[in-house]
């Protein structure tokens, strides 16, 4: 049997070689090896808690966290790897003295040996710095105009400061965030979360991926009301000194006011009206001026359309001393009412004019002449005054009505003139 085993064993050992080879070129070329590279893989930061232990952060430098994979494999290996299988992870604990980290490559889910499987780059790089942090401010603003007739009357965020967190050369860069809404077009109040941007103190926008935020969203509701422009009516209340008058003249600083509200509160209002008790004129002897604030007379649910224009009033209300004038009147052009039927009534031969004083302001006392006057006697008044029932014949002192066009205008004291009544 051994003998049987023996025989022609270099010849037998020869073939098994052979025979070993020949497999190996068939697997080979039925299953060839090849290459294959994968971009942008991701590198993995793992054990960064140990960084965190000591209040130290890092900043991952010329962007080394991110590799080119190139993998060689036997191509039924090689076709089932996906972008997702490759794994590169580097270990904080294995940090150098020069701040670098080696990288670890490896396939999931695929029988590939580590010394097949390699990167554009070995290392990742790192800048490592105490940590740092502190509140900034954060400043809201609306950008874009909104719509014709309407105007962005308040912004209000949620929060008005931000926590952030990363290298200490970095934030001491940070000088504050903001919030931007567009409002571009609108007509209705608006809402929104929006995104946290940083700025440096030169108002250079930061964006550096070591800084961390304790929010990267704050939420913002934005008020817009319609707007209408309005006039301004002042009432005067009291009386001025004996002798002096109101001449109807007032004067203010602000003849228009720009408001806001919303559309339906805005349709019916055309002015702000300063009531007659904020504009006192009583014992005044002259023109005299108050300060009033338009806002404390609007209504309730109306504002300001600007915020930053002054309400404050100037007003001015002009008083005048009353002046005096004397006018004649023909005996002529004075009328006769109400006699009764079965008397006649003779005005004074004698006479030929009646005079008269006249009061009211010196305007309005340029106007009055004997020809814009009416004058007349009424019997029939005078008699229901005296309750007189029945008219005697007689001489009798009668009340003269005159009346003027300018109602502003007054007789100084009651005249009479007599007359004289007899039968018909």
């Amino acid at each position: 049997m051994i003998k049987v085993l023996t025989k022609n064993l270099g010849l037998k050992v020869a073939s098994i070689v052979l025979a070993c080879i020949l497999w190996f070129v068939i697997a080979q070329i039925g299953n060839p090896r090849d290459t294959k590279s994968f971009s942008n893989i991701p590198v993995t930061i793992i054990n960064t808690e140990l960084l965190d232990a000591e209040n130290k952060v890092y900043e991952v430098l010329d962007n080394t966290d991110e590799v080119r994979v190139t993998v060689t494999a036997p191509v039924s290996i090689l076709s089932n790897i996906r972008t997702s299988d490759i794994i590169a992870e580097a270990d904080v604990s294995k940090l150098t003295d020069i701040n670098t980290i080696a990288i670890r490559y490896s396939i999931q889910n695929a029988d590939v040996d580590a010394g097949s499987i390699s990167g554009d780059h070995d290392v990742v790089r790192l800048n490592v710095e105490e940590k740092s942090t502190k509140w900034i401010r954060v400043v809201h603003e609306t950008v874009g105009e909104v719509a014709e007739g309407y105007v962005v009357y308040s912004a209000t965020p949620d929060q008005t400061m931000i926590e952030v967190s990363g290298p200490k050369s970095v934030i001491s860069q940070v000088g504050y965030a903001k919030i931007q809404l567009d409002v571009t077009g609108a007509t209705a109040n608006m809402s929104a979360n929006l995104l946290v941007e940083l700025y440096d103190k030169e108002n250079n926008l930061l964006e550096h991926k070591s800084i961390k935020k304790n929010t990267d969203q704050i939420h913002m509701n934005v008020e817009i009301l319609a707007t209408k422009e309005i006039g301004v009516k002042v009432n005067v209340g009291g009386a001025p000194a004996e002798g002096y008058a109101l001449t109807g003249e007032t004067h203010s600083s602000i003849t228009k006011l720009k408001v806001a509200g919303t559309k339906y509160a805005l349709m019916s209002l055309n002015q702000v009206t300063i009531p007659a008790e904020a504009v006192d004129a009583t014992g005044k002897e002259g023109t005299f001026t108050v300060t009033v604030n338009l806002r404390d007379y609007l209504p309730g649910n109306i504002r300001i359309a600007d915020t930053n224009t002054s309400t404050e009033a100037d007003i001015e209300v002009v008083v005048e001393q009353i002046a005096e004038k004397s006018i004649s009147i023909p005996i002529q052009q004075i009328g006769v009412q109400g006699v009764p039927e079965e008397k006649k009534l003779e005005l004074p031969v004698d006479v030929t004019e009646v005079t008269c004083q006249i009061l009211g302001l010196q305007r309005d006392l340029e106007q009055v002449t004997a020809e814009t006057v009416t004058a007349y006697i009424d019997i029939a008044a005078w008699m229901k005054d005296k309750k007189m029932k029945t008219l005697n014949d007689g001489s009798y002192e009668v009340p003269l009505t005159v009346v003027t066009e300018n109602d502003k205008v007054t007789l100084k004291e009651q005249y009479t003139l007599k007359v004289k009544v007899s039968k018909l």
